[in-house]
């Protein structure tokens, strides 16, 4: 895996990121840049939440054909509310039929214990196009991060055509800290509000405990 090359340039790089994301406006960007994701793209966000990405990409002034799915109604809503333009679908985005009719696919914190699970890996080969950019991120708490993706990357490679993990822990860390007590205080919703907040007492732990991993996959059809 290599180190991670965030471009301290990037146009997008002075707007603030939504709270509930641990990327900052620097790493959004890059994974902005290396999935080509401009103006027109055709994006899929699987397990969209509150539509982190859709709003960034707003605030940033990129024009996408945004749609989100996500198995919360009310992460959802607040998608909707936040991304207005975009194509929101509640339910499971694993048991959905996809068509490969999109530019990029992204997965962005749908889960924390840093596997690279199959059902994702299919739904976004079979939502993109041939040529199509996928972008998944992995986070972890156990400290055991680096064995277990190099072993993953060879299933990854089975389905897409290139395939690539960079280590960015270090560059996410600090942030990690802010937005997980962030969480512990936000006003989540009734529906997830237990789920964040025993998320974010055992990520608190592990970055205290420096057991927090962070990489991100990124691979093209």
């Amino acid at each position: 895996m290599t180190r991670c090359s965030i471009d301290a340039r990037a146009s997008a790089a002075a707007l603030q990121s939504a709270e509930c994301c641990l990327l900052d406006d620097d790493a959004t960007a890059e994974i902005v840049r290396r999935c080509e994701i401009g103006d027109g793209t055709r994006l899929l966000d699987l397990g969209c939440g509150r539509g982190f990405l859709g709003r960034w990409l707003l605030r940033a002034h990129i024009r996408v054909r945004y749609a989100g799915v996500d198995r919360i109604e009310a992460a959802l809503e607040s998608a909707r509310k936040h991304v207005p333009s975009g194509m929101m679908t509640h339910g499971d985005f694993r048991a959905t039929d996809w068509q490969p009719e999109f530019d990029v696919v992204t997965a962005i914190e749908i889960a924390i214990d840093g596997s690279v699970d199959e059902s994702v890996l299919a739904a976004a080969a079979a939502a993109l196009r041939t040529g199509g950019a996928f972008a998944l991120t992995l986070a972890s708490l156990d400290g055991q991060n680096a064995g277990r993706l190099g072993t993953s990357l060879e299933s990854v490679k089975q389905r897409f055509a290139y395939a690539d993990l960079v280590d960015w822990t270090q560059c996410v860390t600090p942030f990690a800290h802010r937005t997980y007590g962030w969480w512990l205080t936000a006003p989540w919703h009734p529906e997830i509000a237990e789920k964040c907040t025993r998320e974010a007492k055992a990520a608190l732990v592990a970055v205290e405990r420096g057991l927090f991993n962070y990489a991100v996959l990124f691979a093209r059809k």
